[in-house]
Parts: C-alpha cells; structure tokens; sequence
C-alpha cells in the first residue's frame, strides 16, 4: 500500500473541502486502497465542527466560518499553520477508531519532536498534541463507508492572534506554536516533507510518494486518472 502525499502550498478552504470530498468518493466507487495525504496551508478560515451547539466566537475579525461535517468544536486555520488531510480507506486494525485518532496524533507529535519542541499527545476531551498545559497541533476527523476526510492543523509559525476570537475547540486554552515555543521559523513545506515520511511510518505503509502542486487542479486531474485506472 502507498501514500500520495501533495504539499499544495496556500489554499482557500472550501476548494480543499470540495477535493477532499471528491476523493474519498473515487475511493469508494474505485476501491482504492491509495492514501492520499493533502498537506497545504489555508487562507484565514474558522471551521466548526459536528459537536458544536453554539459558535464560541468572542469578537469578529471579517474571517470566513464554515460549518463542517468532523468532530469537534470550532477552530482556526490560516497561514504558518501545517494542515493535513490523510484521505484513505480504513482497514483491519485502523477500523479502530480511538486506534486511528492516537495514531494520527502520535505521528504529528513525532513532527513535532523533530522541530525540537516536547510534547504530549491528549485523549479526549483533550484531544491533539501539547506543549505542557499549551496546544499546538489539534485533531478533527469524519469517516464515511470507513474513509476518512479532514484530519490535523499544527501550528508552526502561525499568528495566535486569531485565536483569542474564538473559544479554540470550545474550550477555554492557549494555543501556542513551534515558532513561539523555539523562536525558530521553518519552512511548511519542509516540515511537510517530513511529515509525509513519518506518517507512513507510522501507518506501516511500505511506499511514500510526495509531490508539491503548484496547480490545485492539477491534482484533481492526476487523482482522476488514478481513479480510471481503479488505482
């Protein structure tokens, strides 16, 4: 089994969401057993998740919300911040939900021991990864006919600011970043690059792909062939 991965640079949210959708219905339609892993950034976008009643939104700062279909409560995205979105079918051990989410969770706290940060992966309801009582890296996940879409944003260099707007997860923490917790600036795309690898290794996948997209469409054309040829 194999993972794409695809570093696609700055990415409006709703684009991303409509690819993320699109894939995961080629593969069930194909029976894929590629994972395709979207590693992007994202314009400034509040997401909110199934679980939330009521939108904790302290002040307006003119950012986009979108109401979406993973767990968990509201959240920020926007640039300096790593998204990623492992897309694929689960199978045997992964069928395991909780299993699924620690794994996914442990992978981006290796990420994050690579930057020279300590950190501690959370259980519910503290789902993500931490820095002491500090979160760095939260979790988001929906899985339809067991494929899965959204997944993780951990923060590298990304402005907090936008943070104290919201209530982060419906809870009332403080958010923080490699950038804030090392003074060290890090290119996304080569802690993506990173990332890739260490997700594969730690989804025992035996082939690990990365691919930087300068053309999003470009993408949609190449997961399309994919899918024609039933991978």
């Amino acid at each position: 089994m194999k993972v794409k991965a695809f570093y696609l640079g700055i990415q409006d949210f709703k684009k991303v969401w409509d690819i993320q959708k699109f894939i995961r219905k080629g593969i069930i339609d194909t029976g894929c057993d590629c994972c395709y892993l979207l590693l992007l950034q994202h314009n400034h976008v509040y997401t909110v998740g199934r679980n939330e009643k009521e939108v904790h939104l302290l002040k307006s700062l003119n950012v986009p919300i979108y109401h979406i279909e993973r767990g968990g409560k509201i959240t920020y995205h926007g640039p300096g911040q790593l998204i990623g979105y492992p897309i694929m079918k689960l199978r045997g051990r992964w069928k395991d939900l909780k299993l699924f989410i620690s794994t996914l969770s442990a992978s981006v706290a290796k990420v994050v021991s690579c930057l020279g940060v300590e950190c501690q992966v959370k259980d519910f309801p503290l789902t993500g990864v931490w820095v002491g009582n500090r979160k760095i890296a939260s979790i988001g996940l929906h899985v339809s006919r067991w494929v899965s879409i959204h997944g993780f944003a951990l923060n590298i260099s990304t402005d907090l600011n936008y943070f104290s707007a919201i209530l982060p997860c419906g809870m009332n923490i403080t958010m923080t970043s490699v950038l804030q917790e090392t003074g060290k600036m890090f290119s996304i795309e080569s802690v993506a690059r990173k990332y890739a690898y260490l997700y594969g290794q730690c989804f025992d996948f035996e082939d690990v792909e990365f691919e930087v997209y300068e053309k999003i469409d470009s993408l949609v054309e190449d997961v399309s062939r994919d899918f024609s040829k039933t991978c």
